[in-house]
């Protein structure tokens, strides 16, 4: 006579999970070519495919990488890239995005004299921290300007900025979208 067997399967229902970054996490790119990357896992049956939104709307799903180059719409501005994940069973993960702004690099000076929709300041030094503002400088410290709408940084801070370039009771300022520790 035989044995008998009892074997437990258990579905797989857990969707993929993980994070994306453009260029690495970076604030802003001047071309419009990015590279996508990521750290999807699936635990049970594996990632198998991606869908990605770059602002044209959604394509269709493609086979997973951790890496892609992709295009994005033209102009400059804050671009943000949306990629949802499917596992092989076809569990479907959350929507993931990550936002990078398309411009090319002013001086304060430049920013100031205006009149601009958007702006990009690189490499610009945090000098002082105030509650609902910041100040930030040219590294020469030939400029400065108020950035409204960050968080997290220190005096001494040498970061990149996107924003809108805004004015009040004759002041300049920026009205920060994007903003992190250079790299």
């Amino acid at each position: 006579m035989g044995t008998d067997f009892t074997v437990a399967v258990t579905p797989d229902t857990n969707p993929p999970t993980g994070t994306v970054a453009l260029n690495d996490g970076a604030v802003f790119t001047t071309s419009d070519t990015v590279l996508l990357s990521n750290s999807i896992t699936d635990d049970s049956s594996g990632v198998s495919d991606m869908l990605i939104d770059t602002g044209n709307g959604w394509g269709s799903w493609l086979t997973y990488t951790t890496m892609a180059i992709l295009g994005l719409p033209g102009g400059e501005g804050v671009k943000t890239v949306r990629v949802q994940f499917r596992d092989a069973v076809g569990n479907t993960s959350p929507v993931y995005s990550d936002s990078i702004a398309l411009g090319t690099p002013i001086s304060i000076a430049q920013a100031k004299a205006g009149p601009l929709s958007f702006l990009v300041l690189s490499g610009v030094d945090v000098s002082a921290i105030f509650a609902d503002h910041i100040y930030v400088e040219q590294p020469d410290r030939s400029g400065g300007i108020r950035i409204v709408g960050t968080s997290g940084l220190n005096v001494g801070d040498r970061v990149d900025i996107a924003g809108a370039l805004s004015q009040a009771i004759g002041e300049s300022f920026v009205n920060a979208v994007l903003s992190a520790y250079q790299r």
